[in-house]
């Protein structure tokens, strides 16, 4: 799976909505469901800051099945919310775009409610 992972704690805030726990992922600013398998290994590497497979394996073995846990880093992963090097940027900066395809652009802004 990995060496080592480290959690990114500026990249990500959980909160409990009602009976459910929800990712609110700072960068983007999406908001996603936790299932149980996600909350918990969220909820471990925000306990232990750096944790290695070894780790992992042994939180949760016996627990959740290995697909589901590696779902859930990978998912971590891919979020940028865990990753080798802690020290990323929180908001990456965005791609330099030499070449615009569009040359105007109308925006159409309606302030009422056309279902009437």
């Amino acid at each position: 799976m990995m060496n080592t992972l480290r959690f990114i704690p500026h990249n990500a805030h959980t909160v409990q909505v009602g009976e459910r726990r929800v990712l609110f992922h700072i960068p983007t600013t999406g908001l996603f469901d936790l299932d149980e398998v996600g909350a918990a290994v969220f909820d471990l590497f925000q306990e232990r800051g750096e944790l290695g497979e070894h780790d992992i394996r042994e939180r949760f073995e016996g627990r959740y099945t290995p697909a589901a846990v590696v779902d859930a880093v990978q998912d971590l992963i891919d979020l940028r919310i865990v990753g080798p090097d802690a020290k990323g940027p929180i908001n990456p900066v965005p791609p330099k775009i030499k070449d615009y395809p569009l040359s105007t652009i109308v925006l159409n802004v309606n302030t009422g409610c056309n279902l009437g």
